[in-house]
């Protein structure tokens, strides 16, 4: 029922009003399936879709000093990644390829959307320690106290290489991030990013439950998490 839409939530109470069958579920359903990957099928896809995809994005107020671990070796911040949107938002895509009758995990891709530095040919978050290195060297002579950089951690080196390369004349994008591209050996990016969400239920009160029913269940652990 949506082609494009987008909902911009209060940050204590909302209500959704509406006649019978005009989506409010719906929105509440693209939530459950953004935090909890609960079902969703390729019937789900607007009839209009030209391209057979499903995007559930979903963005975040977050402080600035909230850290994540967006790779194994030490934790950073979203803001001094320029990890995020142009509004200061932590913002998160689910493109689900709906073209065939199955949806798997293989259909699902996930992305971070980014108002992003325009320095080099690729994110520096998606870089690899040898990758990284090998740019910091590059900049070795420009960089100040480039002897005390800790060359054993990918935050610090990028880090250093946006505080040298952005500057008042830098060009800022709006980017697709894939998190499987900050995925490396140690650790799965959407697993720990998922980790610093809030928990989202999906209470059905619309027919008779017992304290055996998913939808009960659910929330308990929910609260017991």
């Amino acid at each position: 029922g949506y082609l494009e839409t987008e909902i911009e939530f209060n940050e204590d109470l909302n209500v959704i009003i509406g006649r019978n069958d005009v989506g409010k579920s719906t929105i509440l359903d693209a939530l459950d399936y953004f935090f909890n990957e609960s079902k969703i099928e390729h019937s789900d896809c607007h009839i209009d879709a030209e391209d057979r995809n499903i995007t559930i994005g979903v963005a975040f107020k977050v402080s600035d000093n909230d850290f994540v671990f967006l790779d194994a070796t030490n934790p950073t911040t979203l803001k001094d990644e320029f990890l995020l949107n142009e509004d200061g938002y932590f913002e998160i895509r689910k493109v689900i390829n709906a073209s065939n009758k199955t949806i798997t995990a293989t259909n699902v891709s996930i992305e971070i959307i980014a108002h992003h530095p325009e320095i080099l040919s690729q994110p520096l978050i998606t870089n690899n320690i040898s990758k990284l290195k090998s740019l910091l060297d590059d900049y070795s002579t420009e960089t100040p106290e480039y002897s005390e950089i800790n060359k054993t951690k990918k935050a610090d080196i990028r880090k250093a290489l946006f505080n040298l390369l952005v500057n008042e004349t830098t060009v800022f994008n709006k980017i697709s991030i894939p998190l499987k591209s900050l995925q490396d050996d140690n650790m799965n990016s959407w697993a720990k990013v998922k980790g610093n969400l809030p928990i989202f239920n999906l209470f059905q009160s619309d027919r008779t439950n017992t304290d055996g029913d998913k939808e009960v269940q659910d929330p308990m652990k929910a609260i017991t998490n």
